[in-house]
């Protein structure tokens, strides 16, 4: 929680709109800075060296300066459904649970 992410993806990204979709919610719901995704897909060795170049100077100021943005759909919506899943599977799921408690993410549930 509250740290900042970056992913490396090896293939074609643009033709894969729902996985950048993913990756983007999981930072959300985790209440991660998503920093940026870098991708290898047009094989051109300079842009990818001064892409990942970038990446780790978003990195580095977002851990230093501990940026977070506001959540948005994603953020909002997928924390409730996980808080609600994991509320009614506590039994199962005490980690989890524990863990909601303690940061206070059952915010006003139930």
């Amino acid at each position: 929680m509250k740290m900042p992410i970056a992913y490396l993806v090896n293939g074609k990204l643009s033709a894969e709109n729902n996985l950048q979709t993913i990756m983007e919610a999981r930072a959300e719901v985790g209440r991660n800075m998503l920093c940026g995704i870098v991708c290898n897909e047009t094989g051109d060795s300079a842009k990818l060296h001064d892409q990942l170049h970038e990446l780790s100077g978003k990195l580095l100021f977002c851990l230093n300066h501990k940026t977070l943005l506001p959540a948005n759909f994603y953020g909002v919506g997928g924390t409730k459904i996980f808080r609600d899943l994991i509320y009614l599977m506590r039994g199962l799921m005490q980690a989890d649970h524990k863990f909601y408690r303690k940061h206070g993410i059952y915010d006003d549930f139930p």
